[in-house]
């Protein structure tokens, strides 16, 4: 999305809402906000059309009017903002108690007069903007700007890469470095590719980065090496018929009469025959579409001649289908530490949070944020992290061959700043500052940044020697701290007294994301772990658009009341050991909730968040038998609810969750995770209960044979993780046909299970997890049962918390059986599936890895 684009996304609802909400404006005010509303619409389509020409296309006036029309937008949005924060607040109670609820009712009037009077200034003044930007839209011809792109493109004869195809290769400055790299994988054999035959290489590189320079400077140095050679461009619009009339005459002039009278096919024909038997050098530059170079690569025979083509690019899709990938680099890295794990859900809910995701008919905001994360993954822009051993993609990182491509974007519209150890210090006004392993001192360059303008303040994996001063940010909607540390927080005895705070949060009344990382700490010492924030300040109720409340498990106990009228949050995420009854009845938009479970009065809340997508509960030891009962009938009622993960601190008690007997079917559910000891499968989990479970996790103290079988019936359930307490002889009984799309099973403190023929098909990943005193006699034979296998994966353990355990030969030869079974099974099977085993925690034994 456009970053101009993507500020009127976010501002054109609002000036909807101003119209047609409850704020009461004065007539003369709501006739401008009208004028503004037709007026940003118009700008909003012109400013689409703009967003359509590659930025490099277009005209200096067009891209500075862009800019500024995204600059608009971000002020109209915050003047809005604190209109509407001013005129609404939070009301005072219905009937406030004596002369201090009176004087606070009086309090507010006057506030809301005074938002009035300000917002009617304001408006005045932006709509003079405005009307200047519509001028200058108009004078610059914006509107026509695609049509003037595409008649440059069909009429214009000169392209403009021929000052680039024969400038002076003196002239150019630091080309040798990439030229003889290029060179030499040209000339490399690799794995599938002798010298001798075709091969192909493609740079790719977004527009301006020098993709035309580079594939002319590899043409000059190893032209006289072929015997024909053609270097040809092909353009946004080509006429493909020219493009292979110009790769013939550049062949083979002589024979190439009346060449105009042919057609495509022709034409590709006679490229063939002229370059059959023969070593070529074709440069193909600028393909912007698969389609064109599909026909293009056509031409090109492969007689083991040692022939090569290079394409230049900047559609990646287009560079991976041509083949051999060469990524021309800038001169700065990307926003993103390489190779960094970014969290998925966290990632999707700062997209909603700055406005990237608008609501659609039926669907959440987290649901349609997922959908465009996963464009992102199919169009190879982003690359999926998956749990270990089974697909459940819970993270990504960004792709190298874009990572340059999005700081060169985000630095050219001004967008991001991004600042790390490697690069020099971040301009000093920002839009977003997304901060990457750096150390943030108090005379430091980033903390004497103006802040006045940032909306998103990220940092990740840095080390601050100050707290960022929160009043310093008037317009934040973002502030996300990621794996941080606090440096000199030592220094305090009282963490209390720590500068580590939360003052003046109340004063960011645009923020829409506070999170902080379950690993944001003070210090650490051998066993210690300081909590940097203790609490969070009453003012937190100030922050009426705050859509995501991400606190962790970084030392808060507890939440204050107010939370529960921040009406407009999405998701509430706190790790905290022990908290008040949180009051949610008024959290109707919440998709995700992760709290502790303390009564029945929150269960009465709980009822009503109806757009509830993921549930995370801990329970704690002293609750009553019937609040399991009563907390699966609520569950059984939210009908988007697809995401539930029960946690429980103590020992296994049968009562709470037996009273629920499943009665009502829980369709919607697709994963369930129970971390804490069940006595035993309970009733409620069954197929006829869950029928569309895909993803079961649990920890049992007992199983009983019937228990697998009632397991082997859930037909949609892909994952299956059964966590023994102690070691136990794990039920093997199935049926042919059981766990029909099962694809991961992991097992742990249990004996060897039988796989019978027609049960588990799908299983690709089995995975055990026992102590070293199960191992004996092991035989996995059973294994090739299982006709889609892939891996194999033991973990042994070692007598953890039973004294010294096995002596080191002991413990040696019984890890050397397991081993050897796991090996003979995974040899006779006919997939030969990859076989990896481990030990830990064994006694004067080092970690075993095979």
């Amino acid at each position: 999305m456009d970053p101009a684009t993507a500020a009127m996304g976010s501002l054109l609802p609002k000036l909807f809402e101003l119209l047609h909400g409850e704020y009461k404006l004065q007539k003369g005010v709501k006739k401008d906000v009208q004028f503004l509303e037709r007026e940003m619409r118009s700008i909003d389509a012109a400013l689409r059309k703009v967003a359509m020409v590659p930025r490099d296309q277009l005209h200096d006036n067009s891209k500075i009017w862009a800019n500024d029309v995204r600059e608009l937008a971000y002020e109209m949005e915050d003047v809005i903002e604190r209109f509407m924060v001013g005129v609404q607040g939070f009301e005072p109670a219905a009937n406030p108690d004596g002369f201090k609820g009176f004087v606070k009712k009086v309090a507010s009037l006057f506030t809301k007069g005074k938002a009035r009077h300000q917002i009617a200034d304001a408006i005045k003044g932006i709509k003079d903007q405005v009307q200047q930007v519509a001028d200058r839209r108009d004078r610059y011809k914006i509107d026509d700007v695609e049509a003037s792109q595409a008649t440059a493109t069909t009429v214009d004869p000169v392209d403009p890469r021929l000052m680039v195809q024969f400038k002076d290769q003196r002239e150019l400055v630091g080309i040798e470095g990439p030229r003889d790299e290029l060179i030499k994988r040209l000339a490399d054999e690799d794995d599938c590719v002798s010298k001798q035959q075709l091969k192909i290489l493609s740079i790719f590189g977004f527009g301006g980065l020098g993709k035309t320079t580079l594939a002319r400077a590899v043409y000059d140095k190893i032209q006289a090496e072929f015997v024909c050679k053609a270097f040809v461009s092909v353009g946004q619009k080509p006429n493909l018929k020219n493009v292979l009339i110009s790769i013939l005459l550049r062949i083979e002039k002589a024979s190439c009469h009346n060449i105009t009278l042919l057609d495509e096919v022709l034409l590709i024909e006679k490229l063939r025959e002229l370059l059959t038997n023969k070593r070529y050098l074709i440069i193909i530059d600028d393909i912007w579409d698969l389609s064109s170079w599909d026909i293009i690569k056509c031409a090109f025979t492969n007689s083991k001649c040692g022939s090569r083509v290079i394409t230049t690019t900047r559609i990646f899709e287009v560079a991976k289908e041509a083949g051999d990938i060469y990524k021309q680099e800038p001169l700065s890295d990307g926003i993103y530490p390489e190779d960094y794990e970014i969290k998925k859900d966290t990632l999707i809910w700062k997209w909603v949070a700055e406005g990237y995701v608008h609501e659609e008919l039926g669907k959440g905001l987290f649901e349609v944020g997922e959908r465009y994360f996963n464009m992102l993954i199919d169009r190879s822009m982003i690359q999926a992290v998956e749990r270990p051993y089974y697909s459940i993609i819970y993270a990504c990182r960004v792709h190298d061959l874009v990572l340059d491509m999005i700081h060169f974007l985000s630095e050219d519209e001004s967008f991001v700043t991004a600042s790390n150890s490697n690069r020099t210090s971040p301009r000093t006004t920002a839009h977003r500052l997304a901060i990457n392993n750096e150390v943030i001192e108090q005379d430091g360059s980033v903390a004497n940044m103006s802040m006045k303008q940032v909306r998103l303040y990220s940092a990740t994996m840095c080390h601050f020697s100050m707290f960022p001063l929160l009043s310093n940010f008037k317009a934040l909607r973002v502030l996300a701290l990621e794996d941080c540390t606090f440096m000199g927080s030592e220094r305090y005895v009282k963490p209390e007294n720590s500068p580590y705070h939360l003052n003046y949060l109340g004063r960011l009344i645009h923020l829409r994301y506070l999170g902080f990382s379950d690993r944001l700490v003070g210090f650490s010492l051998p066993g210690i772990s300081m909590p940097l924030i203790l609490e969070v300040p009453e003012e937190i109720g100030d922050l009426r658009f705050l859509q995501v409340l991400d606190l962790g498990r970084i030392g808060i106990k507890k939440l204050p009341q107010i939370v529960g009228r921040l009406t407009q949050l999405k998701c509430l995420r706190f790790g905290g050991s022990s908290m008040e009854v949180l009051d949610c009845t008024s959290l109707t938009s919440l998709e995700e909730l992760q709290l502790h479970l303390v009564s029945l009065d929150f269960l009465k809340g709980l009822a009503k968040l109806k757009e509830l997508r993921k549930l995370s509960l801990h329970f704690e030891e002293e609750h009553d038998n019937m609040l399991f009962k009563d907390l699966m009938g609520h569950v059984a009622n939210l009908q988007k609810l697809k995401v539930i993960s029960f946690n429980c601190r103590h020992r296994p008690h049968p009562q709470p969750w037996s009273n629920y007997d499943g009665s009502v079917a829980l369709g919607h559910l697709r994963h369930l995770t129970v971390n804490g000891l069940l006595p035993g499968l309970p009733v409620w989990i069954n197929s006829s209960c869950l029928l569309n479970l895909c993803h079961l996790h649990m920890e049992l103290t007992a199983m009983k044979s019937q228990d697998m079988e009632i397991l082997g019936r859930f037909s949609e359930l892909i994952t299956l993780t059964v966590l023994l307490y102690d070691y136990m002889v794990f039920p093997t009984a199935m049926e042919e046909g059981a766990f029909p799309k099962l694809r991961y099973l992991e097992l742990k403190n249990s004996n060897q299970p039988r796989f019978v023929r027609g049960a588990m098909s799908c299983l690709e990943c089995f995975r055990i997890i026992i102590g070293l005193e199960g191992t004996n006699g092991w035989d996995f034979h059973s294994l090739v049962n299982l006709p889609r296998l892939e891996k194999v994966d033991a973990e042994i353990l070692g007598y953890t918390g039973r004294g010294i355990g096995e002596d080191e030969l002991q413990a040696h030869e019984s890890l050397k059986q397991a081993h050897v079974s796991l090996k003979h099974a995974v040899e006779i099977h006919p997939n030969h599936p990859t076989l990896k085993v481990r030990a830990t925690n064994i006694v004067n034994l080092q970690i075993y890895h095979s």
